[in-house]
């Protein structure tokens, strides 16, 4: 037999009823905190559940509001006229800016960030901030998305950092079509910045994400620009060819743990980490118009300081009416939660600035928001409860009911050229921009529709055409006076083209005149120069004969000799006579400085011998070529050096310098001609190469040597400056362009 084996809890006993007691409060206890944890943690979740639903709906719809807010415009640009008139003449510079100046008046009329015009290339050619420094006029955007999708014939939409501005925007394209070819796209950006400081105001969490999962809008501007996941490398790849986020590195959002635990209904909680970690509720929607995923993220502080409270109170199992107390105290925090919520939901949907009214499936209005009841002028509450169609007029019920056809299939709404007309309470019109898309008000299955006053952008619209017709007459006239004035031009042109054609040559022979005056200058030493040999070789030929009489051949010889270098001497002094006095080819060529100094120096020889002045003629260590005319330079030379030594003929013989020397840098050159003479007086020195102008006697000059040096100069692409030297004198600088090698 197995001995009876009793299993007894210490304190309990039948005969101890208070031990059983003791132990049921603290069953009962223990289940109730179970129990407490487990309603009170669904009962939560249950709240954040619906507030997140709600805000999903609310957060979706304002977000897709302010973007269909503006999703006709590029539309209505793709059909002006003008649009397509510059598209296919780009160069039509008229046209292109009155399309500038519309494109700036829909763009203010409509509040939209930019409005602008891009040729098949992806060339922006037109811009409503034509005007600006950061213009976009003149870049390529073709490598956007929203660019190749309206190349390829349909609508583009894509969120990106701008290119030129660098603020992020929300971009809208529409093809530009002419006889069944894409010729350019209509582009607005869309400034979304107002919906984050709405989101941050409120208080919430709202995250936006795109196709990869990089966040761009947030009410933290710190998560801006994070991913939600780790991106691998075809991601990337994908962001940096579209140029998404141009400057932007991309890297993970700090979250933790994204599957430590599950809510009740499923929902994942995510751990973000940082200086203090927040244990989240993500809410997500994803948006299929747009591509994106919209989070809501409850913060779950809350809970956990409520199971702390259930623990404790879980304690204390047999003050049932503390619990209850709690419990109650619970409910009513919750309530205050949702209501503040509803409160917040309801003032953005009150404040926000495009009207709208909420419908059950029969189209009756069940809500509108005062924006909505401002535009067609009645109170809110008049509005409720009436048909969406007793405030349009009649013939527009056909194109609204196809909106709400295509939004309880899920079709793109159907474009429309025209906008609604609306009726006032007082009976007047005004025009809307309508955009439905099916919700769920308070439960109940209806649509949402978004309503945009337009009025004024249709005045701005008439105002452009009125100005634009004034225009037209303008250029009407201004083209027949254009057509006189280009006849009377081209008189003008033939006249001037004949004068310049004799002034180069008068220019000619002014430089020829200038030369010859020069050569009667120096004619008395050159004659000089001449006769000298010519006596030689009459006293060689004299000696010669006496010689051949004597039978003195070898003597004879020497004669000869001294003779043939007599007549080369001459033979080179008329060579360079013959040269100076001919005129110019009118040719650039490569011209060595050294031989065009050299060859001035031989002319005047004769002058120099019988001048006091001591030349010092500094050769260059290496030839130094210049593009020039070799016989123009001789005579610039000639002119600069007749004039120092005339500078210094009053010195006494061996106090005169004359300096000539030859500098170079990397693409010019400089031939310097220096004396110490009488120097310039400095109120001359400014008028020194005007024609005419000389300081030297009545019948010693005519005062165009500086003059037509000048214009050598000028005419050979280099300059000509005279400047007074300190220790007495005048240097001419010539600086000419280097030939290069």
């Amino acid at each position: 037999m197995w001995p009876s084996v009793k299993t007894t809890v210490p304190g309990v006993s039948p005969s101890n009823p208070v031990g059983w007691i003791i132990l049921t409060a603290c069953l009962l206890g223990v289940l109730l905190i179970f129990t407490l944890n487990s309603w009170s943690e669904m009962r939560h979740f249950q709240t954040l559940q619906k507030v997140g639903a709600e805000r999903l709906e609310l957060y979706s719809s304002t977000l897709e509001a302010a973007i269909q807010r503006l999703d006709y415009l590029p539309f209505i640009v793709s059909g002006d006229p003008k649009i397509e008139r510059l598209l296919l003449d780009p160069s039509q510079e008229p046209v292109r800016d009155q399309v500038n100046i519309k494109l700036q008046a829909w763009q203010t009329a409509s509040d939209a960030a930019a409005l602008y015009l891009m040729d098949a290339n992806g060339l922006v050619l037109a811009s409503s901030n034509w005007n600006r420094n950061n213009s976009f006029v003149g870049n390529n955007y073709r490598f956007r998305p929203y660019f190749q999708d309206a190349m390829a014939g349909r609508k583009g939409s894509f969120f990106g950092i701008g290119f030129t501005t660098r603020k992020p925007g929300y971009f809208l394209s529409h093809p530009i079509h002419h006889d069944g070819h894409v010729i350019g796209a209509a582009v607005v950006k869309i400034d979304m910045s107002g919906l984050e400081k709405d989101w941050a105001s409120g208080g919430e969490m709202v995250v936006v994400s795109d196709t990869e999962g990089v966040v761009f809008l947030a009410s933290n501007p710190e998560w801006r620009y994070h991913s939600w996941h780790p991106l691998d490398a075809t991601a990337r790849q994908r962001i940096e060819q579209a140029r998404t986020y141009t400057g932007q590195p991309i890297h993970p959002l700090p979250i933790q743990t994204r599957q430590a635990r599950s809510t009740p209904e499923g929902r994942e909680l995510i751990t973000l980490t940082g200086a203090e970690p927040q244990l989240l509720a993500d809410y997500q929607r994803h948006l299929p118009m747009l591509g994106w995923n919209l989070h809501y993220l409850s913060d779950l502080a809350d809970l956990t300081n409520q199971k702390r409270e259930g623990i404790l109170l879980g304690s204390m199992a047999a003050l049932l009416l503390g619990l209850l107390a709690l419990f109650v105290a619970h409910r009513r925090q919750s309530r205050q939660l949702l209501q503040q919520s509803e409160i917040r939901q309801r003032r953005m949907v009150q404040e926000t600035q495009a009207g709208i009214l909420v419908t059950d499936n029969e189209r009756s209005i069940i809500f509108a928001n005062p924006t909505a009841a401002r535009f067609f002028g009645c109170p809110e509450t008049s509005m409720h409860n009436t048909g969406l169609s007793n405030w349009l007029q009649e013939s527009e019920l056909t194109r609204l009911e196809a909106l709400f056809t295509a939004a309880h299939s899920g079709q793109p709404a159907p474009e429309e050229a025209t906008p609604f007309r609306g009726v006032k309470a007082d009976g007047a019109t005004l025009p809307l921009g309508i955009a439905v898309r099916t919700t769920a008000w308070g439960g109940v299955p209806g649509y949402l529709v978004t309503l945009h006053d337009i009025s004024a952008l249709m005045a701005a619209e008439q105002a452009l055409q009125e100005a634009h017709d004034q225009l037209e007459g303008r250029v009407v006239r201004r083209t027949h006076a254009l057509k006189e004035s280009n006849a009377k031009l081209l008189e003008e042109v033939q006249e001037r083209t004949r004068a310049e054609a004799g002034l180069r040559q008068a220019q000619e022979e002014v430089i020829q005149a200038a030369k010859l005056a020069g050569l009667g200058q120096m004619s008395a030493g050159i004659v000089h120069e001449v006769n000298q040999p010519l006596a030689a070789l009459r006293a060689f030929l004299a000696s010669a004969k006496l010689l051949l009489s004597q039978g003195r051949l070898e003597n004879v010889d020497e004669n000869l000799d001294d003779m043939d270098a007599m007549a080369k001497r001459m033979g080179t002094i008329i060579s360079r006579l013959k040269s100076f006095a001919g005129k110019s080819r009118g040719q650039t060529v490569r011209v060595s400085l050294e031989k065009v100094v050299d060859n001035s120096l031989l002319l005047l020889e004769p002058r120099l011998k019988n001048s006091p002045a001591t030349l010092n003629w500094h050769r260059p260590q290496r030839p130094i070529c210049v593009m020039g005319d070799e016989i123009k330079l001789e005579q610039v030379l000639v002119n600069l050096i007749h004039n120092a030594l005339d500078a210094t003929a009053d010195l006494p013989p061996g106090d005169g310098q004359l300096d000539i020397e030859i500098a170079q840098t990397d693409r010019h050159a400089c031939i310097s001609v220096s004396d110490n003479g009488i120097g310039i007086s400095p109120t001359d020195l400014p008028q020194v190469f005007d024609p005419f102008f000389t300081t030297k006697q009545v019948g010693e000059g005519l005062g165009l040597g500086l003059s037509v040096s000048y214009g050598i100069a000028q005419e050979l692409d280099g300059d000509l400056e005279a400047v007074n030297r300190p220790e007495g004198g005048t240097t001419f600088h010539l600086t000419l362009q280097t030939a290069q090698e």
